[in-house]
């Protein structure tokens, strides 16, 4: 029986918080998120024209030219993009925060943006950490810039 045990106490040892486990929770609402809404109301919907520089570990990396489109919802905005390998990038700002997706034959990427750094003014630049969807696990980079018309 004291075999039995030990297996027990091994298997709760295992099912109980293993290191890293923390990241897997979802992260917070973004505090600043109000505020990168109000910045992003004064851009047109519309043409996008701009530059995408993006980093997913593990998976890719590039800096291109892109086109698209500035987008808005009824609670948020955001920005369509399609790369030159065919693969579709959206980012989106709601009240809760920024997210990005990364679509291609065979794979789709949802992350969360974090820390956020914004600026508007004839066009637009944003930079963000990326956080792997629903956790908050670091994942890459994201910046883009351009002008909406």
């Amino acid at each position: 029986m004291a075999s039995g045990a030990a297996a027990s106490d091994a298997a709760s040892a295992v099912e109980t918080g293993l290191p890293g486990d923390e990241a897997l929770s979802p992260p917070p609402p973004d505090r600043a998120a109000p505020g990168l809404l109000a910045q992003l109301d004064g851009l047109p919907v519309g043409a996008l024209s701009g530059t995408v520089d993006l980093e997913v570990s593990g998976l890719t990396a590039f800096a291109e030219p892109a086109q698209g489109r500035c987008t808005q919802t009824a609670d948020g905005r955001g920005f369509e993009l399609v790369l030159s390998d065919g693969s579709q990038l959206a980012v989106t700002f709601g009240p809760e925060g920024g997210a990005s997706r990364l679509t291609a034959p065979g794979i789709e990427i949802e992350q969360t943006l974090r820390d956020v750094d914004l600026q508007v003014g004839g066009g637009f630049r944003f930079t963000a950490d990326l956080l792997t969807g629903g956790t908050t696990e670091p994942s890459g980079t994201l910046s883009l810039t351009g002008v909406c018309a």
